[in-house]
């Protein structure tokens, strides 16, 4: 029995290795261009151009990458306007501002509180385990996705450079999934705080708890 169990717990390690391995293996557009989430993040960066550089073994990168989900929160017909090849700068600079030169994991942005984009503006690392500026901010879904020229962080929403706006009414995404839900498997920093601290000023590390009722005044 203990000979079985040794055996299995080899495989599943051996599996895990491999799989890191496999992933390794790819660019960073590569992670993009294998999965279905990503089909929309591809064609925008085929047409906007990019999609050279981002396989590129010798440019390390790391790219804050928005679902299709993430796009379907775009206001309605947007994304087929950026699209359009007369709007190839504008793609070309919302796709840059997802983009940070070198590996940057989830811990190096904990450290900095923020990380200077290939578009010449920095994202930050907001309260709740957010990124963005005062413009537009996404959750940090996955982290730390390692690619054979930099890595990857998966994000729910699209991100907009400066004062940059879209045309049209935003889609409703309904109302709020609770941070439970989507918390897990990220690392601590991005976790809900259950103690109930005041985040800490400036990077975001600590997350705030549950929001506190006042108890009720004596008459």
């Amino acid at each position: 029995m203990r000979t079985s169990l040794r055996t299995a717990a080899t495989i599943l390690t051996a599996l895990a290795v491999s799989n890191a391995a496999i992933a390794q293996d790819k660019t960073v557009a590569g992670i993009a261009q294998a999965d279905d989430q990503f089909s929309t993040l591809v064609a925008a960066a085929q047409a906007a151009g990019l999609v050279d550089a981002l396989n590129d073994p010798s440019k390390k990168v790391t790219v804050f990458a928005p679902t299709n989900a993430a796009f379907e929160k775009l206001p309605a017909g947007a994304v087929e306007d950026l699209l359009k090849p007369e709007n190839k700068k504008k793609l070309q600079r919302i796709l840059k501002y997802h983009v940070v030169e070198g590996p940057v994991s989830a811990e190096d942005l904990k450290a900095s509180g923020e990380a200077k984009t290939l578009q010449g503006s920095s994202l930050k690392l907001m309260d709740g385990g957010m990124v963005g500026n005062d413009n537009t901010s996404a959750k940090l879904v996955k982290t730390d996705i390692n690619a054979s020229n930099g890595m990857v962080h998966v994000i729910d929403s699209v991100l907009l450079p400066g004062k940059m706006k879209l045309g049209g009414e935003e889609k409703s995404s309904g109302p709020p999934k609770k941070m439970d839900a989507v918390s897990e498997g990220l690392p601590d920093f991005v976790r809900p705080n259950r103690g109930g601290k005041s985040p800490a000023k400036g990077n975001g590390a600590d997350l705030p708890g549950p929001a506190q009722s006042d108890p009720p005044k004596s008459p």
